[in-house]
């Protein structure tokens, strides 16, 4: 993002002194003490061997980027860093030397010892508000601060502030056209239960928020939550600290019934962060830097609201009610009094208590002034005495108070009270009800904005003053949140999010492919968009996934033409005879071939006996297997590294570390291994012995930000790469919306040289462009996914194109987004996913489904595999939910997983008697019976077809009473089942002491290799 001025402003000047190297450099501690940095992303400039880059790293609560000009140095580092356990969380890679490879705005602390041809200004350019520089010059260590400027605005409180105006006055937040970062999760934990992601709010450069990390997709009463309170960095999305607190709230509560009130339970200042925890505790007291808990205030037990204001924090503890419900919701009936107190921060003692039957997000403060709602009075009270300054007659409803009026929401419409007296100034009778929630209203540069309607009103008389255009999507229903504004605009959210200019200047702008969360709804703020996740399903082709933070403003350099993309290794051009050629029998591409088809092509081991096994070293996720010319190839995940390991008894043969993670296996093909990584490059390593033939920048250029937990570019490539007739086919970026969009690209094998390229890139959506129709799936938009190869047409999730990279163009059948394509795998939320949401799936088929559900669809589950004739999906979901749990797929734990065979022939349909409904139940039915079906015990995490063998494996399907999540989180070790393909029998077992990573077997050569997530890769022979 950019500001209109970024001042420098130099503290402290520091002589290093007890230093601990040889050049006098002061230590890491040294260094982190005097720039006062203990936690977020640190870039080291000059890394050299990596030493100090290490001894940073080894610090907790900082991810260390180390960068030099000499790529000897670098390599260097790098092995340093591996052998310390370290890489990951700390790497390396080289830079020019003038040009820092990251965003704007996303740095925390810079360590330069020689700055070169680096400027200071390039430094601040990178380094968040708050951020340090901590540069070596005229042999003195100068510390310098990144002033936060003055257009930015914190979100202290769920509805921004203690006036309840949910208004930021924050004037860079716009229209979002890059993102700035993105964090986990991916999916909040069900659409058919409480927001798994609640409270957030934003203070002094730090996000914060309660999260309940309980099982993603699974709706059932056994499973308990998990909830912890989470800080974040407001600017690069990195974790600062996470606190376990217990219980919050009853995530089994439905969706329809949830209430916005458990937002107000958290408020945060520049050095603390106040909670009202569940399970009638009282209020904690958390540093806000450090999540250390500062002090409990006694008295503010099963408290539901907080608000500070100048000292002191207001408690409002809602009103006892029993809800009887005989079919529909009724009423809910006042059973006891709640009430409102007064604690002061400082002290922790109460200033005052009253009682009263107060109405949700009522309370509020201005001046020296609380206010609330008492059964239907508006009370004025002393905000440190508590004493009643005036009562008025009102109505039931929440509050939002400004200097000039007091302005009561209610199901009436509006009514505004004066703030001297609380005489009534006027009233308005116009609905402004959101959905399923509280009335809403903005109070922006005197006039009144009555959510919704596109007036506003004069505060003052609450007569018309302007009209703006008000709604923009037909059908369907407002966001389940309440909406949010700034200064300059009103964020909408009937379908994602849309910008309405308050002036009525300029039209519109809307955002479909990403959306904010149950009840909490999205944050404006530090100039950014706050986007929690969400457990909706519209627009699966497109939909922006995780826990993002956009930002509206350009900060990428236009590449220079005149650089090579293209950098040529050592092992450029060698003769390959002498390398090992793929054998029919190998598995040399991320689910064996180009169509994805998870088949070997050889029959599986003999028997279920490991012939060996393997830990690797490092640390975190290793990624399925290729096999090929009697190698093993697996991707380290996050410690950047592909590793090649003999498939005779797995021994390792070679090593290579790239600049980014790397999500999924290899291709290996011609004696080469060739790859995608998320530092925006491709990748081609001779196979026998990963020496570099070539890497292509198919990034626009090198920029990087935080995207979860690490350091990527903001243009990834999934290391999973398509080649055919040898043309490497890669994809760089996330969304055809964002950062310019994405860039495909057909490049040669043997020299990385560019064949052809095509942009992918939708400008910002508006009504007159396709924006805000009433259709569930976009009429534009791509988002990247691994590529899948049929026939003629190459796709990747929903988009089709050939060998040229033509893009075809297919209308949807359906409003619901249902496209013609070729006979291929999709997979709605990425075939990378793996969490199990139970409104994704995978599916074989001649469409693309859009905004449809598959519990009872043909040839789709949350994994398959296919032959010519037959595709077997473990279907885990494979209900409706009970009640009115009626819009996912249910599943009931302990009752087994779904294996099913259909016939390829097997389409799913959609009946005629809904099709073009806009609020049509989206079903995919079967046009013929399965096969047949088989419930196994196991959580079916990998598949694999071997000859008329199925082979599969998981945790088992148990949920103890002493430990319901032990199955799920790998306590109870795996099995590993072959089923016949003929019937579904069970021929064999073999029981393993860790479940497999996700998707992670491939057969070759006779051979099983299975991949756990301890790092372990077994083979059976």
């Amino acid at each position: 993002m950019g500001f209109r001025q970024t001042a420098v402003v130099v503290l402290l000047v520091l002589t290093a002194a007890g230093a601990s190297s040889a050049d006098g450099a002061p230590s890491s501690a040294e260094i982190l003490t005097a720039a006062g940095v203990s936690r977020g992303l640190v870039v080291h400039v000059g890394c050299g061997d990596g030493k100090l880059t290490v001894a940073m790293g080894s610090a907790e609560g900082l991810l260390v980027h180390g960068l030099d000009t000499d790529a000897k140095k670098v390599r260097a580092a790098r092995k340093l860093i591996a052998s310390a356990g370290l890489y990951g969380k700390v790497s390396a890679d080289v830079f020019d030397g003038e040009n820092l490879p990251y965003i704007d705005n996303c740095v925390n602390l810079v360590v330069c010892q020689r700055l070169g041809s680096l400027s200071m200004k390039e430094i601040m350019r990178t380094l968040a508000p708050g951020g340090v520089a901590y540069v070596k010059t005229d042999r003195r260590w100068t510390r310098t601060l990144k002033p936060r400027p003055d257009e930015l605005d914190d979100w202290t409180h769920y509805l921004h502030g203690p006036d309840n105006n949910a208004v930021s006055n924050d004037t860079i937040v716009a229209p979002p056209k890059r993102i700035q970062w993105l964090a986990s999760p991916r999916w909040a934990r069900s659409h058919e239960g409480a927001p798994s992601i609640q409270g957030a709010v934003s203070a002094a450069g730090r996000l914060f928020y309660v999260h309940d990390e309980g099982p993603i997709g699974m709706v059932d009463k056994r499973f308990p939550s998990k909830w912890s309170l989470v800080a974040r960095d407001a600017f690069n999305g990195l974790q600062l600290w996470k606190r376990d607190i217990g219980s919050w709230s009853d995530p089994n509560v439905y969706w329809l019934q949830c209430k916005s009130t458990p937002n107000r339970r958290v408020v945060a200042a520049s050095d603390r962060v106040y909670a009202a925890m569940g399970g009638g505790k009282a209020v904690t007291v958390f540093d806000a830097a450090t999540g250390a808990t500062l002090t409990t205030y006694k008295g503010t037990e099963s408290v539901g609201e907080l608000v500070l204001h100048k000292g002191v924090l207001l408690t409002a503890k809602p009103t006892a009610r029993v809800i009887r419900r005989k079919g529909k919701p009724t009423p809910a009936k006042p059973t006891s009094r709640g009430g409102v107190s007064a604690v002061d921060v400082a002290s922790g003692k109460t200033l005052w208590s009253l009682s009263g039957r107060i109405s949700p997000l009522s309370l509020s403060a201005r001046g020296d002034e609380a206010y609330f709602i008492d059964d239907k009075d508006v009370v004025c009270v002393g905000l440190k005495t508590g004493a009643e300054r005036w009562r008025a007659a009102s109505d039931t409803g929440s509050l939002v108070v400004h200097e000039k009026a007091i302005l009561v929401l209610h199901g009436k419409g509006i009514t505004a009270h004066l703030p001297k007296d609380g005489s009534v100034m006027w009233r308005d009778k116009r609905s402004i009800r959101g959905f399923v929630g509280p009335a809403e209203l903005f109070v922006i540069d005197g006039l009144v904005w009555p959510a919704g309607l596109g007036v506003g009103l004069d505060l003052l008389t609450g007569k018309v003053k302007r009209k703006i255009q008000a709604g923009v999507s037909p059908g369907h229903h407002h966001r389940c949140h309440q909406r949010k504004a700034t200064v300059n605009y009103i964020l909408n959210s009937k379908r994602g999010v849309e910008f309405f200019d308050i002036t009525g200047k300029n039209a519109p702008v809307l955002h479909d492919w990403v959306r904010g969360t149950c009840r909490m709804g999205l944050i404006p703020g530090n100039g950014l968009l706050y986007m929690p996740p969400h457990a909706c399903f519209c627009y699966p082709g497109v939909m922006l996934k995780g826990f993002s933070a956009l930002t509206p403003t350009g900060r990428t350099k236009t590449p220079d033409a005149k650089v090579s993309r293209l950098e040529k290794g050592p092992a450029f051009g060698s003769k390959l005879q002498d390398q090992a050629s793929v054998a029919k029998s190998d598995w040399p591409t991320y689910r064996h071939d180009p169509a994805r088809s998870g088949r070997a092509s050889c029959p599986g081991p003999a028997s279920l006996k490991p012939a060996w096994s393997v830990k690797l070293p490092g640390a975190g996720r290793l990624t399925p297997p290729v096999i090929a010319g009697g190698i093993v190839y697996v991707a380290s995940v996050d410690t950047h590294q592909i590793m090649a390991l003999k498939a005779s008894d797995g021994s390792v043969v070679w090593k290579f570390t790239a600049g980014g993670r790397i999500d999924s296996p290899p291709t290996i093909t011609g004696g080469l291994c060739v790859f995608g990584s998320r530092d925006g490059y491709v990748y081609c390593l001779r196979a026998g012995d990963g020496a570099l033939a070539w890497r292509f920048l198919a990034a626009p250029t090198d920029r990087r930000f935080g995207a979860f937990g690490q350091v990527e570019s903001v243009w990834p490539v999934h290391g999973s790469l398509l080649v055919r007739d040898g043309v490497v086919y890669a994809a760089a970026g996330r969304s055809s919306f964002v950062d310019g969009g994405i860039t495909l690209y057909a490049l040669d094998l043997a020299t990385g040289q560019v064949r052809r390229k095509k942009q992918l890139y939708d400008k910002p959506m508006s009504v007159d462009n396709g924006g805000g129709s009433g259709s569930m799936d976009m009429l534009q938009g791509a988002r990247t996914d691994i590529m899948v190869s049929g026939p003629k047409s190459i796709y990747m999730s929903r988009v089709q194109f050939d060998a040229k990279l033509t893009v075809s163009s297919s209308d949807s059948i359906n409003r619901q987004g249902r496209r013609k394509t070729g006979l291929h795998l999709s997979a709605t939320s990425g075939f990378l996913d793996d969490t199990y949401f139970n409104r994704s799936f995978w599916t074989y088929a001649r469409v693309w489904p859009g905004y449809a559900l598959a519990t009872s669809a043909s040839k789709s589950g949350q994994i398959l595999v296919f032959d010519d004739e037959t595709t077997y999906s473990v279907k885990v979901f494979q209900q409706r939910g009970p009640g009115n749990h009626f819009r996912s797929g249910f599943f009931t734990p302990g009752s087994g997983y779904m294996i099913c065979a259909d016939d390829n022939a097997n389409e799913s349909v959609q009946t005629a008697s809904v099709k073009g409904a806009e609020r049509e139940r989206p079903d995919q039915m079967r046009s013929k019976p399965a096969k047949w079906t088989r419930r196994l015990p196991v959580r079916v995490r990998a598949m694999v077809l071997a000859g008329d063998t199925l082979l599969t494996a998981g945790p088992p399907d148990e949920i103890p009473a002493d430990d319901p999540l032990a199955a799920l989180q790998g306590r109870k070790g795996a099995i590993l089942t072959s089923v016949s393909t003929k019937d579904g029998k069970t021929q064999g077992e073999y029981k393993l002491d860790h479940p497999p990573v996700f998707d992670g077997m491939a057969a070759a050569g006779k051979a099983l290799f299975v991949v756990l997530k301890n790092r372990q890769i077994v083979c059976f022979k």
